[in-house]
C-alpha cells in the first residue's frame, strides 16, 4: 500500500510539472536553457539531482559599467535521496520546483556572474531518512556563482548553496542544506 501511495504521488508530481510549464505559458519548447544540477547535502541532508529549464526575462535593471541585473524563471523536477544510516532504510522524495532567479551578469552574458533565487518546491515525501521537513511544500533559497563560456556563451557552470525548509509553517521543520554544481546549456 505504501508503494502504491508513493507511485500515485510521483504521478501527481509529474502531471503537476507538465501543467506548471504549460500553465505559465513557458513550455519546454520555449526554454532558453536547460540544466542538470547535482549536489551533496550538508550534515544529514539528502543528496539531490535536479533537471530544469529556464525562461529568461527580457528586462535589464541597474545597468552600469558593462554589467546589469536580469533573471529567469526556473522550472524543474528532481530527486532527493539519502543512503541508509542510523538504522534507517534509504529513502527518496521526488520534487517539483519553480523559482524566479535574479542574475548579475556582464552585458555580453559571458564570464562571471552572481545569482540568487527563492522558489517553491513540492515533495512527494516530507520525510527522507531521519530528516523530517514537516510538509510536502518547501521554500528553497539559493545563492551562487557561475561562469558562462564557449561559442556565443552557450555553456554555463556554477556552484550554489541552497537551503530548503517549510519556513516554519509546520513543526517539525528540520530543513536541508546543499552544495550544488549546475551544468547549463543556453540555446
Amino acid at each position: 500500500m505504501a508503494v502504491s501511495i508513493r507511485m500515485r504521488r510521483a504521478h501527481h508530481l509529474l502531471l503537476g510539472g507538465v501543467l506548471l510549464g504549460v500553465g505559465t505559458g513557458t513550455p519546454v519548447a520555449r526554454a532558453d536553457s536547460v540544466a542538470v544540477t547535482a549536489g551533496h547535502g550538508f550534515s544529514h541532508s539528502p543528496n539531490q539531482l535536479y533537471l530544469s529549464y529556464q525562461r529568461d526575462w527580457e528586462r535589464r535593471w541597474l545597468e552600469h559599467a558593462g554589467w546589469h541585473l536580469s533573471g529567469a524563471w526556473d522550472f524543474g523536477m528532481g530527486l532527493l535521496h539519502t543512503g541508509a544510516h542510523a538504522g534507517l532504510l534509504a529513502e527518496s522524495s521526488m520534487q517539483l520546483g519553480a523559482a524566479p532567479v535574479l542574475r548579475m551578469q556582464r552585458d555580453s552574458r559571458d564570464g562571471l556572474y552572481f545569482e540568487a533565487g527563492v522558489g517553491l518546491h513540492l515533495l512527494s515525501n516530507s520525510r527522507i531518512g531521519d530528516l523530517d521537513l514537516g510538509t510536502n511544500y518547501q521554500f528553497a533559497s539559493r545563492v551562487g556563482l557561475g561562469l558562462r563560456f564557449g561559442s556565443e556563451s552557450t555553456f554555463d557552470l556554477s556552484y550554489h548553496v541552497q537551503h530548503m525548509s517549510n519556513g516554519s509553517l509546520k513543526k517539525p521543520n528540520d530543513g536541508a542544506e546543499f552544495h550544488l554544481i549546475r551544468a547549463q546549456y543556453h540555446f
